[in-house]
């Protein structure tokens, strides 16, 4: 259980470091440059470990690095299915998710990323037939009513500056986006870890690709940046190495070590520890404001993850 904890509380603690990294470089930049270093880091670590196993292995057992089984290395027709986690696990969840983050607490949308088991879970139902019964689908409303309250706070400048649906702010719904993107790609990434594949594989690949397209897009959108647009390098090359130690390294990694011991359900059951997590370092490092619908909506949560978890049983 300590390295579940220690799984969420890394979580929580990069949406903390991440908001204030964006303090000293635009978010796809911040993105790109992190991921490519992060990436670059696991496919290092893949390829040693990969390297010890062929020693262990004989020379006489090895092959061409473009016929390596899944769990050695790397087979051509699974690589849509990589390409699809680089775009979902990476590219589409922390670009938005980044630029959301400039006009939100932290507390905030650690709380919205709350109700990413109840994705799954619809996710599993809609892609992969997975029955649900009459409770597990009351947990599912209780789930997504849990994302209400906070939203009901407002975001002050993001609001104003760029409007809303109904509700919802702009900011706030691409957050959402995020989030619902996020979810999805861990079927990839699971997909991907019962054909055999390395996390650090599967995650390096996705990092360095995810990473370049973010890195392309602040170019395209700013043709005159500097090539190291960074307001000021020592600060941010320090969050940049506890962003990619907290979440790149311990908790997507930790994640996939701990898919392979633990259900799905349980993992997310204890993502409630996230938020409590996250309102204790908003608070820390930012002096966030704990409102009242915040716990409404944890309690809303709370509740429908635990009778989601109680159904399993």
């Amino acid at each position: 259980m300590f390295f579940v904890a220690t799984m969420w509380a890394a979580l929580a603690l990069s949406f903390t470091f991440g908001k204030w990294a964006l303090q000293y470089a635009p978010p796809m930049f911040l993105i790109g440059f992190r991921m490519l270093c992060a990436g670059n880091a696991l496919l290092v670590v893949w390829f040693f470990r990969k390297k010890s196993k062929i020693e262990q292995k004989g020379a006489s057992e090895t092959t061409s690095p473009w016929n390596y089984a899944p769990q050695d290395g790397f087979v051509w027709r699974d690589a849509f299915g990589f390409l699809k986690v680089a775009l979902f696990h990476v590219y589409l969840a922390f670009v938005p998710e980044f630029w959301a983050l400039q006009h939100l607490d932290s507390l905030k949308v650690t709380l919205m990323y709350s109700v990413t088991p109840f994705l799954s879970a619809f996710f599993s139902y809609a892609l992969f037939s997975e029955k649900l019964s009459k409770i597990k689908w009351l947990a599912l409303g209780l789930g997504f009513l849990g994302v209400i309250p906070p939203l009901l706070t407002g975001d002050g400048l993001g609001q104003h500056k760029f409007g809303s649906f109904g509700f919802i702010s702009i900011p706030e719904l691409v957050l959402l986006f995020a989030i619902v993107s996020a979810a999805y790609a861990w079927f990839e990434v699971k997909a991907l870890l019962q054909r055999g594949y390395s996390i650090f594989l599967i995650n390096g690949f996705a990092m360095i690709v995810g990473g370049a397209l973010s890195l392309s897009h602040h170019f395209l959108l700013n043709p005159t940046s500097s090539l190291f647009p960074v307001k000021a390098a020592f600060p941010f090359l320090g969050l940049i190495a506890a962003l990619i130690l907290l979440s790149n390294l311990i908790f997507y990694n930790l994640y996939g070590f701990l898919l392979k011991r633990y259900s799905y359900t349980f993992l997310s059951f204890t993502g409630f520890l996230c938020p409590i997590f996250g309102t204790i370092f908003g608070m820390t490092f930012f002096g966030e404001s704990f409102h009242w619908l915040y716990l409404v909506g944890f309690a809303l949560t709370f509740t429908g993850l635990r009778l989601f978890y109680g159904a399993e049983g």
